[in-house]
């Protein structure tokens, strides 16, 4: 007789009413139960719950290594069956609401899943699931595009850009204005858009980071430049951020995504390039702002 090895004779199937919401919206959800129970079914919930995916990096003898871990925070649920009842075939409606903080959903980062779950005793649980994406709106996380620009190596430049507040698949518009304070030579200058990502178990606190960056729509704005010092010039720029399939500015406890304007101005061997980077809150609520 096998103990574990007994196949379930139900399946759930999970639909939700929205295909994308926003913090603090009810999520209306289908639960269908089909089939007969078997006798190891106990109970049935239905459950709102945001698993967030992120990266841990590790040093050891043998090397640097990076594991991927997933942390599942349940945000609410309820019973459909308490255990001891009979847990029968049909459809059952329920009805969440997102938490005001909830987190955008982001691919490879942040999902937010509606699940149908069947307890069995000593035997694998029966589930279904939808996965709602939630959209970050304009007001998010707002405060990141006043924050002042990260500069590395004392650039002669700053940029400007007309907004930084942009939603997905939106153009930056801006300039770079050059005012040399010393003469200066560079092999070219150009603008992109970075996607940077920090992980950690906790970002909150200080400790190691696993760091990726992303780039995206180079434009050259100059090449084999010269100033003298003292001269002024601006050089207007325009680039799109990418459509919405690609995350938002994400703070979650685990992941950190950061949109960035990044000037570059590449100087002759042996100097160091000189680089600007001014952030930008990025969202995908197409009716926010």
């Amino acid at each position: 007789m096998k103990l574990f090895g007994s196949k379930p004779t139900q399946t759930i199937e999970v639909t939700v009413d929205q295909a994308a919401l926003r913090p603090g919206d009810a999520v209306h959800a289908t639960i269908r139960i089909v089939g007969t129970p078997d006798k190891k079914v106990r109970s049935a919930v239905a459950r709102l719950s945001c698993a967030q995916r992120w990266a841990q990096e590790t040093n050891d003898e043998d090397g640097r290594s990076i594991s991927w871990k997933v942390d599942t925070v349940v945000a609410a649920e309820k019973i459909l069956f308490a255990e001891g009842q009979p847990i029968e075939a049909g459809e059952h409606i329920v009805e969440f609401i997102l938490p005001n903080d909830a987190v955008a959903s982001a691919v490879d980062a942040v999902t937010w899943n509606v699940e149908g779950i069947i307890s069995r005793h000593l035997g694998n649980d029966i589930r279904g699931a939808a996965h709602p994406t939630v959209l970050k709106t304009a007001q998010q996380n707002g405060y990141v595009a006043t924050n002042p620009p990260v500069d590395q190596h004392d650039p002669f430049f700053h940029i400007e850009a007309a907004s930084r507040t942009l939603r997905s698949g939106d153009v930056v518009s801006g300039k770079v204005v050059l005012h040399p304070t010393t003469d200066v030579r560079v092999k070219e200058l150009f603008v992109n858009l970075q996607l940077e990502r920090l992980d950690a178990k906790d970002l909150a606190k200080s400790g190691s980071r696993y760091r990726t960056v992303r780039s995206f729509s180079k434009v050259t704005l100059a090449e084999e430049l010269s100033m003298p010092a003292g001269a002024e010039k601006d050089l207007p720029f325009e680039v799109r951020i990418p459509p919405a399939e690609m995350p938002p500015t994400l703070f979650s406890p685990h992941t950190r995504l950061a949109w960035w304007v990044v000037a570059i101005a590449k100087t002759p061997m042996l100097q160091h390039n000189h680089i600007q980077q001014l952030e930008l809150n990025v969202y995908n609520d197409p009716e926010s702002l």
